[in-house]
């Protein structure tokens, strides 16, 4: 018990050391019509989940790398880890799918359908990704061609002979690694730049990263269950999100002016318990952020055994209630207060 508890006492004080506590994370001068979002493996699945229940607010664009289809698990852990994963759902469940959300539209639970078909949709798959197939990545793109987006609005890249992980130019594994944490990979392809430049291009220079800018946010502002405590298992128990995510925001948005918005959704076993700081400072996001005023939110789920979350996924198959894919979802609606308290009203 003392190992466990000395243990947890470290990764807070880890956190607490890494991100700047000097200032503080405020409402920002963000043009609503300008909030993007991307994310990796189960991140990926996430965003798909939050462009399909937050579609009125959320219309910069989405960014999937390694993800499936929307609600593909049907709340089952093993469709997840098989059906979902190794992309052998059918067209006919992609048309089910599309379905679902129209009825699920109709009752408020997402919202309108019809926003949809305005996104912009960046698909990344690996050519050696033995985790997420690139079958379940087509039938991402054919779902949203199904719910009205035009194939000119798709960018789909599934030539870059990487494994599981998000490209960089040169930092993290060696590009055809299948799999090995931090799940970033050094695969001469700005990713960062890629995802930034489709929604909110063309982008400027990039800066220097700066430090001070990334601040800690605390997330756990949002939870029903108010306890305080150690970044943990046994803190926000009820929805597996970590007590404090990041968020990166450039000088000229502390300053005032109008910026863009983008929210980053790490993958399984990317948050900081598991890689440290890597997601939030390897990506590149930050040095195309600074040149360019957009600011990037960096959510932070955490390991919960007793959900049955090992990994720090965000949900995307079930285990905060069977409405973890609708505006009913205790995850997702903390992201989404989220997302709204960084916005200037």
């Amino acid at each position: 018990m003392f190992y466990a508890i000395r243990k947890l006492v470290t990764l807070f004080s880890f956190f607490a050391a890494s991100i700047s506590f000097s200032q503080t994370v405020s409402a920002y001068n963000i043009n609503p019509s300008q909030i993007s979002m991307s994310g990796i493996s189960a991140g990926a699945f996430f965003a798909n989940q939050m462009h399909v229940a937050y579609s009125q607010t959320l219309t910069g664009g989405v960014a999937m790398i390694a993800g499936g289809i929307y609600n593909c698990s049907n709340g089952n852990v093993n469709t997840a880890l098989n059906t979902c994963m190794k992309g052998t759902t059918t067209s006919a469940v992609v048309d089910q799918t599309v379905n679902d959300i129209k009825s699920l539209s109709k009752t408020g639970k997402v919202d309108n359908i019809d926003n949809i078909a305005n996104s912009k949709v960046f698909l990344i798959s690996g050519k050696f990704d033995d985790v997420v197939l690139t079958p379940a990545m087509d039938r991402v793109e054919e779902l949203y061609l199904k719910l009205g987006v035009p194939a000119k609005n798709i960018k789909y890249n599934k030539s870059i002979e990487m494994g599981h992980a998000f490209p960089t130019v040169d930092y993290g594994n060696t590009c055809s690694t299948p799999r090995s944490k931090p799940f970033i990979s050094k695969c001469n392809y700005d990713g960062a730049y890629e995802i930034l430049n489709y929604f909110h291009g063309p982008l400027k220079n990039k800066k220097a990263f700066v430090e001070k800018n990334l601040i800690s946010y605390s997330q756990n502002k949002f939870f029903e269950n108010k306890a305080t405590g150690f970044t943990s298992t046994f803190s926000g128990s009820s929805n597996s999100l970590a007590e404090t995510g990041a968020v990166y925001v450039p000088t000229a948005c502390q300053q005032g002016e109008e910026c863009a918005l983008h929210i980053s959704f790490h993958g399984c076993m990317q948050s900081r318990d598991d890689i440290g700081d890597d997601y939030l400072k390897k990506l590149g996001l930050n040095e195309w952020a600074e040149g360019n005023n957009i600011i990037v939110f960096y959510p932070q789920a955490v390991k919960n055994y007793i959900l049955g979350n090992p990994n720090s996924c965000f949900d995307w198959w079930g285990y905060t209630g069977p409405e973890y894919h609708t505006k009913n979802s205790v995850q997702m609606n903390i992201v989404y207060k989220m997302i709204k308290d960084l916005i200037k009203k």
